[in-house]
């Protein structure tokens, strides 16, 4: 047993032992008549002072209005006492109550009148500090874990809990709100208020975005604070879906035919150049942040370079010119023209930078570029664009349409073209960094206006643009001549590297 000291204040104060006795005045003699005696019995934090009754013989009287010793507890009046007891008695019924609280004190007070009809030998107590095991107590402090400890006790927290300031409950720990995933959200599974334990699932935008990686499924909140799965914090990442469109239950004509179905084409930029005699053409969109077009589209001199960017407007989204207002406007940051670009139009491709990410939809989404080597001997793509839909009249579309034309082997291609060079010798050679489509008899081709708009072929339910509109002869879709599309498995480095480095 740990013992402390105890201040007993008498009249005049007097600092005992840490324990001690107590007794009326002249005990075990008669105490006299008239007679007033006080203690102060106090612990430090920690410990508790107790009083043990050893002897008991005052006057008796009713509610021991005349001779009587009273005990109080703090502030609180514990017992009054008078008549005789013998000490079981006590040990059983008094003697268990008397003490203080932890870091309390007993208030003693000793009172005898001037009657005394018969001898009594008044009263002798013990008393002691010692240590307060409050982890045992009915009003264990601790919410959770508790440790006692001479003079104290000390609380803590099961795993993934934290002690609060108040330093005797525990609250669970918080992993705080997870963070942001770009282009998707986050459901609670377990739990709630992220914490400890509490189990989150994230999801990516589906359709237009899907998760890459091994980083994906259930994070729960840890004791580190952090949200993990199998033991990383490493959130997953949403990547955006290519070549995804509605289905479109037949193929009509750009020129003379029917306009493109909403979000059968959700990849098709409109571009206005605003120079000083303004222009329409094609895009595509391959990226969060980038565009792909045929180079011309941005070149008009080469001795002066790509148009300024300021002079570019870029609308996707919807299909329809006489209602702009539904068009999202693509803002763009920089153009990149490919450096070995001619005006014989060999290498005629274009990328155009965003200022920010475009969050896909259904009507705007971005279209995949081929795999490499993407040779396919015969394949039929579409192409999709707001040129030139009657030849002749010059009339462009005011709504989005779309056409399927075939490839044709390079061979056949290149014969249609020396003929027409036999009498216009101003027409360009097509290189292997070009294809043709369409057909020998015409009715089927893309024109004016849908320059740098994508020439996609269907492969494995993925459309990936194969071509770029790039050039043709003046009678769009004639009888013996082709379109001539930039092919972009030629371009699948060069791509590459200008995207990773702006």
């Amino acid at each position: 047993m740990i013992i402390l000291s105890v201040c007993v204040l008498l009249l005049p104060l007097v600092c005992s032992q840490p324990q001690g006795w107590l007794s009326s005045p002249d005990h075990p003699l008669e105490y006299p008549s008239n007679s007033t005696k006080n203690w102060t019995l106090c612990a430090s934090p920690g410990f508790a002072v107790s009083l043990t009754l050893i002897h008991l013989d005052l006057e008796n009287s009713a509610e021991c209005e005349h001779d009587a010793l009273k005990i109080f507890t703090g502030n609180n009046l514990n017992k009054t006492l008078c008549g005789s007891m013998s000490f079981t008695e006590m040990q059983s019924s008094i003697n268990p109550h008397l003490h203080s609280a932890s870091g309390g004190c007993l208030y003693i007070y000793f009172h005898s009148d001037d009657s005394h009809p018969q001898v009594h030998t008044g009263f002798n107590a013990f008393y002691q500090t010692q240590d307060v095991d409050e982890c045992a107590s009915k009003s264990n402090p601790c919410s959770h874990f508790c440790y006692n400890f001479i003079g104290g006790f000390r609380c803590s927290c099961p795993h993934g809990y934290l002690l609060k300031h108040n330093k005797v409950t525990c609250e669970a720990i918080k992993c705080g709100n997870p963070k942001t995933l770009l282009n998707g959200h986050v459901e609670f599974v377990k739990g709630s208020n992220n914490e400890y334990l509490s189990v989150i699932e994230f999801h990516c935008n589906k359709p237009y975005y899907t998760s890459k990686g091994k980083h994906y499924g259930n994070y729960t909140c840890s004791a580190a604070q952090t949200w993990k799965e199998n033991g990383n914090n490493i959130l997953p990442s949403c990547h955006y879906v290519c070549g995804q469109q509605k289905l479109m239950s037949q193929y009509s004509r750009i020129i003379g035919g029917k306009p493109a179905p909403s979000g059968s084409f959700p990849w098709q930029v409109y571009l206005y150049i605003n120079t000083n005699h303004p222009y329409r053409g094609g895009a595509f969109i391959i990226g969060e942040t980038w565009l792909m077009t045929a180079a011309h589209n941005l070149v008009r001199d080469h001795l002066k370079g790509p148009i300024k960017k300021e002079k570019v407007q870029a609308y996707a989204g919807h299909n329809n010119l006489n209602e702009m207002d539904k068009y999202i406007t693509l803002n763009i940051s920089s153009i990149h023209i490919h450096e070995n670009y001619t005006t014989e139009f060999d290498n005629d491709i274009a990328l155009i930078k965003l200022k920010s990410p475009i969050s896909f939809s259904e009507n705007i989404r971005p279209v995949c570029l081929p795999p490499k080597p993407a040779e396919w001997k015969k394949y039929t793509g579409l192409v999709s664009g707001y040129g030139l839909i009657e030849t002749g009249g010059g009339k462009a579309a005011d709504e989005l349409m779309y056409v399927d034309v075939p490839s044709v082997d390079q061979h056949t291609c290149r014969a249609s073209f020396e003929k027409e060079r036999s009498i216009y010798n101003h027409i360009p050679h097509v290189t292997d960094n070009m294809f043709c489509a369409g057909l020998s008899g015409g009715g089927k081709d893309s024109c004016f206006g849908d320059s740098g708009s994508a020439f996609v072929v269907r492969k494995k339910d993925v459309y990936c643009a194969v071509g770029i509109v790039s050039w043709g002869l003046n009678a769009c879709g004639s009888q013996g001549t082709y379109g001539v599309y930039t092919k972009v498995s030629q371009y699948l480095d060069w791509i590459n590297k200008t995207m990773s480095e702006n």
